[in-house]
């Protein structure tokens, strides 16, 4: 059976000037999209003014997303994915560029019917470095 993920994940970069432009960001997530097995088919990114950004991946394997909020220090990623791509591959290489403070992510089955119990599919994971980061 095909394997469908839909991976959430909320980061919290210590500096919030990474995510008030289109570039580097987006470059850095569409490379790490391609190092997790993904195919890009098509992509957009649009800058909102003064800041922040969101863009869209559509991928052969399904899709990704990003949405940051500059004034909250906040990006949000969605990935969506089957088959052996391994979406965690842009979850680590974004934390690797962004350095966040904290890192919400969870992780669901999709599609799997009722071939598993309520809430099987679901994983979470959550990690805060502290130090010097202050999340407002």
């Amino acid at each position: 059976m095909l394997r469908h993920q839909q991976l959430l994940v909320d980061l919290w970069p210590e500096d919030g000037e990474l995510l008030e432009r289109v570039q580097p960001l987006w470059t850095v997530t569409l490379e790490a999209a391609e190092a997790s097995g993904a195919t890009i088919l098509s992509e957009c990114s649009h800058q909102f003014e003064p800041s922040g950004f969101t863009g869209l991946a559509l991928l052969s394997q399904s899709h990704l997303s990003v949405h940051t909020w500059v004034e909250q220090r906040l990006l949000l990623l969605d990935v969506q994915s089957c088959g052996s791509m391994r979406p965690q591959v842009i979850v680590d290489r974004l934390a690797a560029f962004l350095h966040p403070c904290s890192v919400e992510q969870r992780a669901f089955e999709r599609g799997a019917g009722e071939q598993r119990s309520r809430g099987a599919g679901e994983q979470e994971r959550r990690w805060n470095r502290g130090g010097r980061c202050s999340i407002q």
